[in-house]
């Protein structure tokens, strides 16, 4: 079946003409999300000696590493991700019995970002144990979220609208089914991307109101066009529409909605940015765009 939503088109209210704005299909191996800095972390498995709870110690760090929405996986990588390896090998200078672990986070280009070194009893790892896991979790996790995360400085602001939060509608049914997931999905990728959201507008607020439209079957297949509007609270004004379309199966929505709903969400959400950012830097407030009376690009 050929993958949904594959290419969006973005329309800028007094803006000239329309913008093609082409989406790489999801890699469907690949269950990382986007960074605002276009990556996500790869959890490598420990290599070396053998750890007890070796694989169960990547995951829990992974886990940890998401909890503070960052992306991260131990089953798939991809390139311009981070990439997080630990290496088991016995301590060279210990009497004891000694197990170290030694960490390293790569940037994409291969550079060492950070190291850390973990010594343990060799009881303790070759022991599956909750506690010894966490330990180990605890001090590199938040050493490899220290490097990613993005300090919070001043609240995010969207450009040309300093003053305005998005607020995402309600959505209306699709082909009978619930959009409420996409819904949650659209709204998770755009805090994702740094966008200040409000669950209720006032007059300085932006409103995404998503409109879905599906043909009759024909052929066994169906046209579905989603439309995303972008428009002023206060007065209603349009500033402008992203639009997602393909053909899909007759009937596959029932099966594939929920489950297509982040893949929709991410595609939106670019062609959204882009939106914002063109309405921004070309001062196209509709407030204002109306009163000087410019009818460029119409």
């Amino acid at each position: 079946m050929r993958r949904l939503w594959l290419a969006a088109l973005v329309v800028l209210t007094a803006a000239c003409g329309q913008l093609p704005r082409p989406f790489q299909d999801a890699d469907p191996t690949n269950n990382l999300l986007t960074l605002k800095s276009g990556a996500g972390v790869y959890v490598a498995p420990i290599t070396g000696e053998t750890l007890a709870g070796g694989g169960p110690l990547s995951e829990q760090i992974a886990e940890a590493i998401r909890e503070q929405e960052i992306p991260a996986s131990t089953t798939s990588s991809s390139r311009g991700n981070y990439t997080l390896r630990g290496h088991a090998t016995r301590a060279p200078d210990s009497r004891a019995e000694t197990l170290r672990l030694l960490w390293e986070l790569r940037d994409p280009a291969g550079a060492v970002l950070m190291a850390r070194r973990i010594d343990l009893s060799l009881t303790a790892a070759k022991t599956t144990s909750p506690q010894n896991l966490a330990d180990v979790v605890a001090e590199v996790a938040p050493a490899v979220v220290d490097l990613l995360q993005e300090p919070e400085s001043s609240p995010p602001r969207l450009a040309g609208f300093p003053e305005a939060r998005l607020v995402v509608a309600a959505l209306p049914a699709l082909d009978g089914e619930d959009s409420g997931p996409l819904k949650k999905a659209i709204e998770t990728e755009l805090r994702r991307s740094g966008l200040p959201l409000a669950e209720t507008a006032t007059e300085q607020d932006l409103l995404l109101i998503g409109d879905f439209q599906v043909s009759s079957a024909r052929e066994g297949r169906q046209r579905v066009v989603l439309s995303w509007s972008v428009i002023e609270s206060g007065d209603g004004a349009l500033i402008g529409q992203v639009e997602q379309a393909n053909e899909v199966p007759a009937g596959s929505l029932r099966l594939t909605w929920a489950r297509m709903s982040p893949e929709i969400a991410r595609n939106a959400v670019a062609g959204i940015q882009d939106l914002l950012a063109q309405a921004g830097r070309k001062g196209l407030r509709p407030s204002t765009a109306a009163g000087d009376g410019d009818e460029e690009g119409k």
